[in-house]
């Protein structure tokens, strides 16, 4: 535990993933960022303006179906038959970390901005330079600390019977890399997300920051 200002406190680094596998769930998403369906109403923060948040590359690529579309034309590729359209991560901090220098919900806070620039640098660390397809940092929901990045790395995939290859989005074939790269066993892709999060929040953020404790060690109930 840290001791900053006389109070303990513990900073978590942490990542929800979620395979985005058709184009329904692809309008969910974007239904989401755009504040129109019933959990973002819900989730709404007394006072705040639906929608205020941080954005990449702007508030237009909350238009999910939309910015993936433009992101396959400018790339010319297409997902490998059967695999997921894209993938959907979200990167965390606690929030405590953010407050320790200003609101939570203060787009202008640099934590805030930190985080958000982050947790997309990290994303492209991974997963490929011109991977992003669009992110966000909602800042009208009671809670904060949290970025929504969707991505779908582009890799080569050889031609059936030919030695050339083609671009396609092959967000599994990323994953797997990742994992080999962090010494982590094959199936092991979100786990290895976790650990790859916290240690570049710990290099790039804060030294003090830990990795995010998994359920099943815990005991305690993980919220969506």
């Amino acid at each position: 535990m840290l001791w900053r200002g006389g109070v303990g406190m513990t900073f978590y680094a942490f990542t929800h993933s979620e395979a985005v596998e058709n184009r329904q769930r692809l309008r969910d998403l974007e239904r989401h960022g755009l504040r129109v369906d019933r959990l973002a109403k819900e989730n709404l923060r007394p006072g705040a303006v639906a929608g205020a948040g941080l954005d990449w590359p702007n508030y237009d690529g909350r238009r999910l179906t939309k910015a993936y579309a433009e992101f396959k034309k400018r790339n010319g590729v297409d997902p490998r038959k059967g695999a997921q359209l894209l993938h959907s991560i979200g990167v965390g901090i606690s929030p405590g970390w953010i407050r320790e220098v200003g609101d939570l919900h203060d787009p202008a806070n640099p934590r805030n901005v930190q985080v958000f620039e982050a947790a997309i640098a990290w994303v492209k660390s991974f997963a490929g330079h011109d991977a992003i397809v669009s992110a966000r940092m909602d800042l009208d929901e009671k809670g904060g600390g949290w970025v929504d990045v969707y991505f779908a790395p582009i890799r080569q995939q050889k031609y059936k019977g030919r030695s050339e290859t083609k671009s396609v989005i092959s967000v599994n074939k990323c994953l797997e890399e990742t994992a080999v790269s962090l010494r982590y066993p094959k199936g092991s892709h979100y786990s290895a997300l976790n650990s790859g999060w916290a240690n570049y929040a710990k290099l790039h953020l804060d030294p003090d920051i830990q990795r995010g404790k998994p359920a099943r060690d815990t005991g305690k109930e993980h919220l969506t």
